[in-house]
């Protein structure tokens, strides 16, 4: 500011040195003509009569009072600058803070500062009218170091009527101005109580380090612009002060070009929307730098209400600086509508680099955005701060957006508040069912938001087309999804993002800590895709009398037809669901999931530790099944897993009364497809069957299952250990590694499971426990089978070393193996986890064809997978199991850095030069950096020493990269945005 200031300063010097110099005081002496400050005009309204055109007009402190029954005047080019002594020789001399210079309207001299009263005001004239009478601006006006106070006209607006006789207490002007250093104080009017600026002749004005206080508005506002284009303000300040206002600070209409900067508007409350700018059909409006504080309004947008007529200018083009708010601050405003901050409405808009804190709306506690017609629209939402704002339907932002796409790309989002059944603790976003709109967040940050009444505890997102990449989300609080997406023919994919620490003892989630997706028979999506994800330590309880469980995905889809969720190259690790299925994963009703190359580490639930995957019947008071909640006999979902891993996940029932299975897998009435998958140490608690997976069939109408498990490898799963006890009719615990149901009280032609194993290797340290067992019917033991229809089929190379169920037999099983006395430290590498640094067993192949029995004995066919768990090509001779001799297991998912403890600092992020890397652990005295592309393609790598280091990416093209950092033997990851 200093130096903005001296600049204007020299300015004047350069101008005043051209121009004609008018000289007024008030309290001269002499000739009063105006030719030196001893002979200054004493009447200001006299020195702006005679001065030609051009003149500067130097007026020394001290009040003027306009006219008795009119404004001062000005039609033609003058400079009135003040805050002079009376003694300088210099424009630049002038001190306006010190000389204060004040233009007044109040006549008899009786207004009171800071307090509007009509009776004493009306005398009361505009103080300043400035008009240029030709079709375009033809002069520019300077008003520099003045006060303009208690212009007060027509306290009422009767409507319908030429605004002229109602807009502009302070200045009216219907010309191009330039105004700076200027306090507006006292002012009233209907329209711009301080300024108005009507008509295309006043584009251009500009104001600079103006000041507002204490001017009341009724209609529109202390600054009002119409037809005005390219208005500029910088370096203001705005407040309310003592007087009550109706509406807000600024208003503008019908223009192009508002510019806002380096400005402050703090503590104004109104009753009517935007305390700080509203704007009607005003295009590229540009604000930067501005602080907006402890605003309020009674309608939308407690700092801004941005509105444009539904099909404005109809024909322009998809432009997202049609506003623009940059390095802005937000804080403690609100409204009782609709944006706690911001209220947008029909036109594109960027929303960059600001602070949104303690903001309180209706809809969108920080921003609301909403459009009213079918123009394409596109909003972006870039590297913002949204804290502890409170929203009913979105905590911070709330966007309906019907024909507008939207990027919401490296923001933090933290402890934000939806306090509604609506949802979105953070971000609320929903279009028209069809109209294939778009979203794209990315790197953003959800921390300790909160949707405790409705879904999507950091985000909602109803029928969008939506890719989420690169974003975090920890510690959120919700019933239904930290994330939660549904609504018809639309596609999600969430991809390389984390979901840690969501949901907890004291506020659990009901259903999908993580992630939670609902469809029904009318919203269907197109495609459902979770890549390269993250959940860990996510918490989840059961609701009484609803579906619950799935504490890091939980899909429920009551829908005509199968869609499918595919879940890909991801990790869960402790996550844990409380009295209901699914600890990682839950899939309700008529869905085909695919998990490819997925971890699943000591998650648990009451069923499905793992997944859970189920269709549900609808059963009356006694029990029978009604009906299926949605059934089709047409639908088979299905579960196709291959090349994961599942390790001491488990079944664990909330109560000693309750009954848990499925200790990696718990299925209900779907087909299961596994290839190349590991099971280790996965567990039943509770007497229930399937220490890793349960195949349980149905009664329902034509519900045949045919299931297949195809060179997988089952290391020491158990189940329930709970023998059979014919008097309470519960059967006991069969399948250590895998168990089927099928209910006995059906038709064997429409009612059966199918169970195809192929080249499968089946281990148990205790080999007198059976790894795969055919679970009774309950209530039925008197039944000599005990099972419904069930067939067993082996197509050859599948190693046991346990004994069998007796009732488990396979038909053509002559290629298995049986060896109770096999060595397990002679067919894997560490069956015993002797490396206590692995995180499990290392189940790769000893030896080879000649030591080791699985290797090469597998058989081949149509179903054998061509590569194995590690993408290891399998030949002619096939090894058992999920592994082929020498595969080695890639790098794992990287633990992030900034939840390893390590002491390291990135910045900037965004880089566009370099990204500067700080060691400040001492523990770490050198590590290397791998650089790779969004895809994982590798670009570089680089090892460091020094504390502080640069990584060079001038040359690398925008978007989302991922650094790899091997520190101490381990490997850490870190997201950074190049721009």
């Amino acid at each position: 500011m200093p130096k903005l200031l001296l600049s204007f300063g020299l300015l004047l010097v350069a101008i005043a040195s051209q121009a004609q110099v008018i000289y007024v005081d008030a309290d001269a002496g002499g000739t009063n003509d105006g030719s030196s400050w001893a002979n200054a005009y004493t009447d200001l309204s006299v020195a702006i009569d005679s001065a030609e055109a051009g003149s500067d007009l130097w007026i020394a402190a001290g009040t003027y009072v306009t006219p008795e029954t009119s404004p001062f005047f000005i039609d033609r080019e003058l400079s009135l600058y003040g805050g002079f002594a009376g003694t300088e020789t210099s424009a630049g001399e002038a001190d306006p803070s010190t000389n204060v210079t004040v233009l007044s309207g109040d006549v008899s001299g009786n207004d009171v500062v800071g307090s509007y009263d009509s009776l004493l005001a009306v005398d009361n004239n505009r103080v300043l009218v400035i008009i240029d009478t030709n079709e375009t601006s033809q002069f520019t006006v300077t008003i520099d170091g003045l006060t303009i106070s208690h212009g007060v006209i027509a306290p009422n607006f009767p409507g319908s009527v030429p605004l002229f006789p109602y807009a502009g207490g302070g200045i009216y002007s219907e010309a191009k101005t330039m105004v700076s250093r200027v306090t507006f104080s006292d002012n009233r009017a209907p329209f711009g109580s301080a300024a108005a600026y009507i008509f295309t002749t006043a584009s251009g004005s500009t104001f600079d380090d103006i000041s507002l206080i204490n001017n009341p508005t009724s209609v529109a506002n202390a600054m009002y612009f119409n037809l005005a284009d390219s208005i500029s303000i910088r370096n203001s300040s705005f407040t309310e002060g003592t007087t009550s206002m109706e509406t807000g600070m600024i208003f503008a209409a019908n223009l192009t070009g508002l510019t806002i900067q380096n400005s402050i508007f703090d503590t104004i409350s109104i009753a009517g929307s935007a305390a700080a700018l509203e704007t009607a059909n005003v295009l590229d409006i540009d604000v930067r730098g501005s602080e907006f504080t402890d605003l309020s309004a009674g309608g939308f947008g407690g700092a801004m209400y941005i509105f444009n007529d539904p099909n404005f200018m109809s024909d322009r083009e998809i432009d997202p600086t049609e506003l623009t708010i940059d390095n802005c601050s937000f804080t403690n405003n609100s409204s009782a509508g609709r944006g706690g901050s911001l209220a947008l409405f029909n036109l594109s808009n960027t929303v960059s680099n600001s602070s949104f804190v303690d903001g309180v709306g209706q809809l969108g506690g920080a921003i609301y955005y909403v459009t009213f017609d079918t123009l394409e629209y596109r909003q972006v939402v870039t590297n913002n701060l949204f804290n502890r704002n409170v929203g009913a339907t979105g905590g911070a932002i709330c966007y309906l957006t019907d024909y507008a796409d939207l990027d919401i790309i490296g923001n933090t989002f933290t402890a934000n508040i939806d306090d509604t059944e609506f949802g979105g603790g953070a971000i609320y976003l929903q279009a028209t069912p069809d109209l294939d709109r778009n979203a794209r967040l990315e790197n953003n940050i959800f921390r300790g938001n909160q949707s405790l009444n409705g879904p999507g505890a950091a985000l909602r997102i109803r029928r969008i087309n939506s890719v989420l990449r690169g974003n975090s989300f920890s510690g959120n609080l919700g019933q239904d999804g930290t994330a939660e997406f549904d609504g018809a023919g639309v596609s999600t994919r969430i991809v390389s993002s984390s979901f840690i620490d969501n949901g907890n003892a004291e506020n659990p989630f009901f259903r999908g800590a993580g992630i939670a997706l609902f469809y029904n028979e009318v919203d269907q999506p197109t495609s459902l895709v979770v890549d390269s994800c993250t959940f860990r330590n996510n918490y989840t309880v059961n609701q009484s009398q609803r579906l619950s469980g799935g504490s890091g995905i939980y899909l429920e889809a009551v829908a005509d037809s199968t869609f499918t969720l595919s879940v890909l190259n991801s990790r869960f690790e402790g996550n844990r669901v409380v009295g209901a299925a699914g600890g990682a994963v839950r899939v309700i009703e008529n869905v085909d999931l695919i998990v490819d190359n997925c971890d699943f580490f000591s998650n648990f639930s009451s069923s499905g530790g793992a997944i859970d995957a189920t269709r549900y019947l609808v059963r009356d008071t006694l029990g029978d099944v009604i009906e299926p909640r949605r059934y089709d006999s047409l639908i088979a979902p299905s579960l196709d897993l291959g090349r994961s891993i599942f390790v001491n996940n488990g079944a664990q029932p909330a109560t000693d009364r309750d009954f848990s299975q499925g200790g990696a897998i718990n299925l209900g009435d779907f087909s299961l497809r596994s290839t190349n998958s590991l099971f280790v140490n996965n567990r039943v608690q509770s007497g229930g069957s399937g220490g890793a997976i349960i195949i349980n069939g149905s009664s329902a109408r034509n519900s045949v299952l045919d299931n297949y498990l195809i060179n997988n490898t089952f290391f020491n799963n158990s189940d329930g250990n709970r023998p059979e006890n014919a008097a309470d009719s519960i059967p006991g615990s069969v399948g250590n590694a895998v168990a089927i149901f099928q209910p006995g009280n059906t038709d064997p032609l429409v009612n059966a499971v199918t169970l195809t194993i192929q080249n499968n290797a089946l281990f148990m340290e205790a080999t007198d426990e059976e790894s795969i067992g055919l679970e009774r019917n309950v209530g039925y033991l008197e039944d000599p089978t005990g099972f419904g229809e069930i067939s067993l089929i082996s197509l050859g190379g599948n190693y046991f070393n346990s004994t069998s169920d007796v009732a488990a037999e396979f038909t053509d099983d002559e290629a298995d193996i049986l060896d109770v006395n096999a060595d397990l430290e002679s067919i894997f590498i560490d069956p015993f986890e002797a490396d206590r640094a692995s995180e499990f067993p290392n189940l790769g192949l000893a030896g080879d064809a000649s030591t080791n029995p699985l290797v090469d004995a597998g058989t081949t066919g149509p179903l054998v997978p061509e590569v194995d768990l590690y993408g290891t090509e399998r030949d002619d001779m096939p090894d058992i199991g999920a592994l082929e001799l020498g595969s080695i297991a890639p790098v794992g998912i990287a633990e992030p850095i900034e939840e390893s403890g390590l002491s390291f600092e990135f910045y900037p992020n965004p880089a566009v030069d370099a990204l500067n890397i700080i060691n400040n652990d001492a523990g770490v005295r050198d590590f290397t950096v791998l650089l790779s592309d969004a895809q994982g393609r590798l670009i570089s790598g680089q090892q460091y020493s020094a504390e502080r280091n640069t990584l060079q990416v001038s040359r690398l093209p925008a978007g989302v990269y991922h650094l790899t950092l091997i520190v101490n033997d381990k490997l850490y990851s870190k997201q950074f945005l190049k721009r």
